[in-house]
């Protein structure tokens, strides 16, 4: 999608379908969302080479040459597992939709999730194979588990007390 001089919106089809998850060896952190939207139009051919992060982020910016490749193992709503294989190391980008309370994992190890190209999700994955896991767990769902099981504990404990000695009138 482009936009000309007279702010008019031009659509063009993608001769290829564009991978949901791939590898990059180079990242640069932007430190607004109007500097990564500055950085991905100045170069958007860049954006299957390079990762833009939203910063602030201590990100490694993992320079070089290299391939990589990443090959869906699950794909649910709540959580994805790719296969990871890169000589070099990386960023896997996955082009669904960054938002709190996605989580990532590298070999079951918690990992540092980024904001990539200003609406996805990326992760820094070391050099060799590696199974890379997002998994969707809010807060608020672990509050919420937690007040439940409080009020059941309550009702029971409410439920298990004895009576008062007290006749009926």
């Amino acid at each position: 999608m482009t936009t000309d001089e007279h702010g008019r919106v031009t659509l063009a089809e993608l001769a290829h379908v564009q991978p949901r998850s791939f590898v990059v060896h180079e990242a640069v952190v932007a430190e607004s969302e109007a500097h990564a939207l500055e950085l991905l139009r100045s170069a958007p051919d860049a954006v299957y080479s390079r990762v833009v992060i939203s910063g602030p982020a201590d990100v490694p910016p993992v320079v070089g040459d290299g391939d990589g490749e990443a090959t869906p193992i699950a794909y649910a709503p709540t959580e994805t597992a790719w296969n990871v294989v890169t000589g070099a190391g990386g960023y896997l980008v996955n082009t669904d939709a960054y938002y709190p309370g996605w989580r990532a994992y590298v070999d079951d190890r918690p990992a540092a999730l980024y904001r990539a190209n200003v609406a996805f999700r990326a992760v820094l994955v070391p050099p060799g194979q590696h199974t890379v896991t997002f998994r969707y767990e809010p807060r608020s769902m672990r509050v919420a588990f937690a007040v439940s099981a409080l009020a059941a504990c309550l009702i029971v404990g409410m439920l298990m007390r004895p009576r008062s000695g007290r006749p009926p009138a």
